[in-house]
């Protein structure tokens, strides 16, 4: 798969410097040839930057940070019965998760990442629901003073097993989990603080007091 992205990026660049080319050459009397090495691979730099600033939405494949796409936060979305995603950094896993529905995280450079059965798309592109009244929020993962107000919320059973997890930020290398429960009772509430993010399945979120 990383052959075939980056073969897919060698054409993408070399038709790119084509048009580039030939737009210079007709305007300004300017070839390729005349540009040193330098030159070039600053140009290819700054095409891939342009390139992966424009991607909105990244399909399943496997994906160099920095390379293929640019460091920052993602949502990634299930898009079928065997959706996950490996991150890799320094050769070694860091997460795999089994997406249920959709989840937000963080990628720095020179992390590896893996979609499976599933799409991603820049964190502050990404179209996740707000909690309103008498409707609540399904399983996924949400951000505090985004998604719901911060405070408590009432995590109500949808099945025969609830379980949540508050992070202070998106899933990463710089995020923490404040606090995990698997639960069977009916329901139970969380105090999640403005701009952490509470991830859950097996349950809906309710304003408290709904």
């Amino acid at each position: 798969m990383r052959g075939v992205i980056y073969m897919k990026r060698i054409v993408g660049l070399l038709l790119a410097l084509f048009i580039i080319g030939v737009g210079c050459a007709g305007a300004e009397g300017v070839s390729l040839d005349l540009m040193s090495d330098e030159e070039l691979l600053q140009l290819r730099n700054d095409i891939d930057a342009e390139l992966r600033s424009r991607r909105t939405e990244i399909p399943a494949g496997e994906y160099i940070v920095g390379s293929d796409i640019a460091a920052g936060e993602y949502a990634l979305f299930n898009k079928g019965a065997l959706a996950s995603y490996l991150i890799v950094a320094d050769g070694f896993a860091d997460i795999y998760s089994v997406l249920r529905t959709f989840e937000i995280v963080s990628l720095s450079n020179g992390q590896i990442i893996t979609i499976t059965d599933a799409y991603a798309v820049p964190y502050a592109q990404a179209q996740i629901p707000a909690l309103s009244s008498g409707a609540p929020l399904y399983e996924g993962m949400y951000e505090a003073g985004k998604h719901f107000p911060a405070g408590k919320v009432t995590l109500r059973l949808s099945g025969p097993l609830g379980a949540y997890t508050v992070y202070s930020a998106p899933r990463g290398a710089q995020a923490q989990a404040l606090g995990f429960l698997m639960f069977t009772n009916s329901e139970v509430t969380v105090d999640v603080a403005e701009n952490q993010f509470l991830l859950f399945s097996g349950c809906e979120m309710y304003a408290e007091g709904e």
